[in-house]
């Protein structure tokens, strides 16, 4: 196993964020606001994915990273939330 460092940049709001295997997925957030990082243990030999709740002020920028990765990026959009997945 790996450690990695999962964090999020976001200046306000609240923020879910998930890792997963298509083999497990223990339903524990990983990262949860008021928490900008967390550590991860990630097997090189399997695929991960990761999913992403985010609520805030409408234009609120966020990048989520996995160390020096960028994960996702982007703004909360009008509605003031913004959902995303993605493969690691």
């Amino acid at each position: 196993m790996k450690q990695s460092t999962l964090s999020i940049k976001m200046d306000e709001g609240k923020w879910l964020v998930d890792v997963f295997t298509k083999n497990r997925d223990d339903g524990i957030y990983e990262l949860i606001a008021p928490n900008q990082s967390a550590e991860v243990s990630l097997d090189p030999d399997d695929m991960y994915g990761f999913r992403y709740h985010l609520t805030g002020a409408p234009r609120t920028a966020f990048c989520i990273k996995l160390d020096d990765t960028v994960l996702a990026e982007g703004e909360v959009d009008e509605s003031g939330m913004k959902e995303g997945r993605g493969v690691i």
